[in-house]
């Protein structure tokens, strides 16, 4: 009796050969050259950071020399304390000018030479114009005041008179008479005006009568202390007060 057919067996699977085998030992090595590189690297970084530790010391000991530099920073501070009250101390003298200015005579800038002849308008309310120069100045008559009259007041103690002559000459047409008529002030060297003492003159016991082109002397006394040294100014005014005559009036040396 015949044996039915087998099937057919398959073949068996073949080995692996040589190609898988030199692939697994290619990727070894290439797993090896990498771990290499790996260990070389780190290696380098280790030997690099070694350096960098010992920057650090150096950074370290910087400090020190910026804490220096702030020293003269601080002591550039007080050095600019100190120069704001010298700019306040120089400030001080620019102002001490404008007082001399506004206390200083208004017309003694304009002060001409003693016998400069200065005219009036009108004097006394006269019609016309008298012409009047200073002439000699007496810095002691006390005596010669006495001798005019003896109800003359003797000056206070530690006082003096000084007496002054006026040449004047009318031009007009009424007759100019010199009673009541004081054209002058004083102002000593030192700013202090003087009015006339109104003592008795030659002036007032014979009073001048002057028709036109005629001349006569007139004569001014002031009373002050006896310390006031000789010089100032005369001042040539008619008819206003002093305060005015000092602003208005015209201004002679006296010296």
């Amino acid at each position: 009796m015949t044996q039915p057919p087998q099937p057919p067996q398959s073949p068996l699977p073949p080995g692996p050969g040589k190609g898988p085998i030199l692939a697994m030992v290619g990727c070894g090595l290439l797993a090896l050259v990498l771990l290499l590189s790996l260990v070389g690297f780190f290696g380098v970084r280790a030997l690099m950071g070694d350096g960098d530790d010992e920057q650090p010391a150096t950074s370290q000991e910087e400090p020190p020399a910026d804490e220096g530099s702030t020293e003269p920073e601080a002591t550039a501070e007080p050095a600019e304390e100190t120069t704001e009250p010298m700019e306040e101390a120089t400030t001080e003298p620019e102002e001490s000018p404008e007082p001399t200015e506004e206390t200083a005579p208004v017309g003694e800038a304009n002060a001409v030479p003693k016998g400069t002849v200065i005219t009036l308008e009108d004097p006394n309310e006269f019609a016309g114009s008298l012409d009047i120069a200073i002439g000699d100045v007496n810095w002691d008559a006390t005596a010669w005041v006495s001798e005019q009259n003896s109800h003359n007041p003797q000056p206070t103690d530690q006082g003096r008179y000084i007496m002054v002559q006026a040449e004047v000459t009318y031009h007009g047409p009424d007759t100019f008479n010199s009673f009541a008529f004081v054209p002058l002030d004083y102002v000593a060297a030192d700013g202090t005006p003087y009015e006339d003492a109104g003592v008795v003159t030659p002036d007032t016991s014979a009073t001048l009568n002057l028709q036109d082109g005629q001349s006569g002397t007139l004569h001014s006394v002031f009373m002050m202390p006896a310390d006031v040294p000789e010089g100032g100014h005369f001042v040539v005014s008619d008819g206003i007060t002093q305060e005015e005559a000092l602003v208005e009036g015209q201004w002679i040396e006296a010296a």
